[in-house]
């Protein structure tokens, strides 16, 4: 069975933060330009993540909440939404450094494959095709 047009979108969107987050990653373990990184993972944030996480929260947590999806994956969803959204606040406002860099990547790398491994390959299993179609995920 293809992917319903959101899934496809929500995961050619995930193929490219894993990109992003990959070379971030390659920059902070080679110790590069603190400064360079942080405006990175900013930028970011700012321009890709936030919007993706907003569209989570708006379509996808509703969505699954009414096809009656586990609520410990929605809960894990939520929780992880909240941190990055708080390590993405705690990157704009202190120079933490490496540690909170690499915490922040490692954090997006988890919920994309949570997302696209678990969420993603339950919702075309469990959910119907036809249901699959009415996600508009923008």
């Amino acid at each position: 069975m293809e992917k319903a047009i959101a899934l496809q979108s929500i995961s050619r969107e995930h193929e490219l933060d894993r990109k992003t987050c990959s070379q971030l990653m390659n920059g902070i373990r080679s110790n590069g330009d603190k400064r360079k990184i942080k405006e990175a993972l900013l930028a970011f944030w700012q321009n890709d993540l936030q919007k993706q996480i907003d569209a989570e929260e708006r379509l996808l947590l509703p969505f699954l909440a009414r096809h009656h999806f586990n609520d410990q994956y929605l809960a894990l969803l939520q929780r992880e939404q909240n941190t990055i959204r708080v390590l993405a606040q705690r990157l704009s406002i202190h120079d933490d450094g490496y540690y909170l860099y690499e915490t922040f990547v490692n954090l997006v790398q988890q919920h994309i494959s949570f997302v696209d491994d678990v969420l993603v390959h339950k919702m075309e299993k469990d959910i119907p095709e036809k249901e699959l179609a009415q996600l508009h995920w923008a």
